[in-house]
């Protein structure tokens, strides 16, 4: 957790004096104080149910997350307000819930709409004739050697896809404000930074700005207007809050696209929640199935020591920086 989401964490623990020190600011303190901090977290979770844990974890601004079973993530009201879930029929006779697509484009969920055609009912072709670019370029050059983006991305899912455009080439730079740094700095004492920060960043530029105040806005500004795209991956609405919403990048620069992901969307009951990648998975019940009983036996069929159990590769942050991610082109 970043300092702030730890100090939430300890006012929710009723602010225990032996953890009022300064330095349980540091990620280390707080992992050799976890056989005692874990005691008191023990005894704050024992008699609540997950969703009373879940509402009170946010209030307090505590990364926090239900592990959900698929069966629960079909039927809960956040994706059906959404619309990520219909109702369908799969094969004539079998209907059931079924996942709608996982990103929107003109707020049209792409996904699932129909079943697919008996076979040979339809015969693979092009909609539309295709269109073979005209090639650009000389042979051995970068393809995005002459876009800038201007990363305001944050952990991993914000430095995964920056970091694919500048290894192709375009130019990244990452923008930090020094009072809230990007969480992935979090690193070993005495480190200059983490080697997590290192390996997403590579090929990038970097420059400190404070977006809160006047003159760090007039420096970003000047920026968008030179620039081809704006990363971000925010809670919805930090962007707009900073006074930078897409229809006002849009007035600084009308070729601007602004590419921005976050935990559960932009619209519906969820869509406030803080979210890492570890807290996606688990409610969307992706840790449930890694952590089931087949699971574990499945993996002492191979010889596994233990059941799989991935707590280290943040897996919904580095595919959504592959994945389209809902971004905002002008018109």
């Amino acid at each position: 957790m970043a300092p702030r989401q730890w100090r939430g964490l300890r006012r929710w623990l009723g602010e225990p004096a032996e953890f009022q020190d300064p330095k349980f600011d540091t990620l280390g303190a707080r992992f050799a104080a976890w056989p005692r901090l874990s005691v008191l977290v023990d005894a704050l979770f024992a008699d609540k149910t997950m969703k009373e844990l879940v509402a009170a974890g946010q209030a307090h601004g505590v990364p926090i997350s239900a592990v959900l079973t698929p069966s629960r993530i079909l039927a809960s009201e956040h994706f059906q307000a959404v619309g990520a879930i219909t109702h369908a029929e799969l094969v004539p006779g079998v209907r059931t819930d079924v996942p709608t697509g996982y990103f929107v484009v003109d707020d049209e969920r792409c996904g699932f709409r129909t079943p697919a055609p008996a076979a040979g009912a339809d015969q693979p072709r092009w909609l539309a004739a295709p269109v073979t670019p005209a090639p650009s370029g000389r042979p051995g050059e970068y393809p995005f050697r002459n876009v800038r983006i201007l990363d305001l991305g944050v952990i991993v899912a914000g430095g995964e896809l920056s970091r694919l455009y500048g290894d192709l080439g375009a130019q990244v730079i990452k923008i930090e404000n020094a009072d809230y740094p990007d969480g992935l700095r979090q690193s070993r004492a005495g480190a200059v930074m983490s080697e997590s920060f290192a390996w997403t960043h590579r090929n990038h530029l970097a420059l400190g700005l404070d977006l809160r105040s006047e003159r760090g806005k007039q420096i970003f500004r000047r920026l968008v207007a030179q620039a081809d795209a704006v990363f971000a991956n925010f809670k919805p609405g930090t962007l707009t809050s900073l006074g930078f919403s897409f229809d006002t990048l849009r007035e600084i620069n009308p070729r601007i696209v602004l590419a921005g992901s976050s935990a559960f969307g932009n619209r519906g009951p969820w869509s406030r929640r803080m979210g890492y990648g570890p807290l996606v998975r688990a409610t969307t019940g992706v840790t449930s199935l890694w952590t089931s009983e087949e699971a574990s036996d499945e993996a002492r069929a191979v010889g596994a020591r233990h059941a799989f159990y991935d707590a280290t590769t943040i897996f919904p942050d580095h595919i959504v920086g592959r994945s389209p991610r809902s971004p905002r082109w002008p018109r």
